[in-house]
């Protein structure tokens, strides 16, 4: 989870939501700054659910030739 913490910090996208027990946080990024908010609920969910989202094109090419290896 801390890679996508760092993900966040460096693109300043995505969005990672931890839900345990009675409560939520939430780090995400907007495109300027990144925000980070807690909440707590009365009612427990029973467990804990990590979600994550990140958008296609802050992600590095996978499998793609590098300018290197296109030239030759």
């Amino acid at each position: 989870m801390v890679e996508l913490k760092n993900f966040i910090d460096f693109t300043h996208s995505g969005r990672l939501g931890i839900f345990s027990q009675k409560g939520v946080y939430v780090y995400e990024g907007n495109g300027k700054e990144n925000i980070e908010r807690s909440r707590n609920f009365k009612d427990s969910i029973m467990g804990t659910v990590v979600a994550w989202s990140v958008p296609l094109d802050a992600l590095p090419s996978i499998g793609s030739k590098s300018d290197e290896e296109k030239d030759n």
